[in-house]
């Protein structure tokens, strides 16, 4: 059966690697845009999103809201201390 996919061995990088350096990314400032990204870490951004896809089954988008939600609650229990 033949598939658009390549097997992981044959892939030039590891998508975990790549998903934990764009979660790291955005956990430092969740504002930043797919396009940032992919610059800093020199990847396409297609490369990115078709990661998430196939390895968290989510969007840039989904985990970009994941980590404003995550910043926002803590500035919420910040400012009442």
């Amino acid at each position: 059966m033949p598939t658009d996919t390549p097997p992981e061995e044959f892939m030039g990088y590891d998508p975990a690697v790549v998903l934990r350096d764009v979660s790291r990314l955005l956990a430092k400032e969740p504002g930043r845009t797919l396009r940032s990204i992919a610059a800093e870490l020199r990847i396409d951004r297609h490369t990115i999103t078709r990661d998430l896809s196939r390895v968290n089954a989510t969007t840039f988008r989904q985990l970009q809201a994941q980590f404003i939600f995550e910043a926002l609650g803590r500035l919420a229990i910040e400012s009442h201390c």
